[in-house]
């Protein structure tokens, strides 16, 4: 499903680190699963759209020294001077507006940057959680982070 979306895929390959758009119309090849975007964009749910990546901070690696170079998920993509590794994505924050023109890169892209960093949190600690409580089910598995062996 994240192939058909242009958003999340961009995001998750690398091509942008957010994906901000007032106008999803003049987006180029824009695809979108839960709607048809060929038809009048008049009938689009939506216009405006910005989606961050939920995720936990990247570790930059020099590949000159190959000493970590641990980073926000703020680090330089592209950056000749180190490499990402293992950026932990759990989700994305989507913001749509119905109307284009609706957001301001300058203000709106900063704040989702922020909530998302704060939802990684929580977010990876109930994966963990529930993978744990999956496992344990099944008669095995990780134990959650913090728990301790009888």
């Amino acid at each position: 499903m994240v192939g058909r979306n242009t958003d999340f895929f961009d995001i998750l390959t690398g091509k942008r680190r957010v994906f901000f758009s007032n106008d999803i119309y003049r987006v180029r090849n824009y695809e979108n699963s839960h709607f048809d975007v060929t038809v009048d964009p008049k009938k689009y749910p939506y216009r405006s759209t910005i989606v961050w990546p939920i995720q936990g901070p990247a570790v930059r690696r020099s590949p000159v020294s190959g000493v970590d170079e641990s980073q926000g998920s703020e680090g330089a993509a592209g950056d000749d001077k180190s490499e990402d590794e293992g950026v932990d994505i759990v989700g994305f924050l989507s913001v749509d507006a119905r109307a284009a023109g609706a957001f301001t890169r300058a203000l709106d892209v900063p704040t989702g940057k922020f909530v998302s960093a704060a939802l990684h949190s929580s977010l990876s600690g109930y994966i963990e959680a529930r993978l744990a409580s999956v496992a344990s089910r099944e008669g095995g598995g990780p134990k959650p982070s913090g728990s301790e062996e009888s």
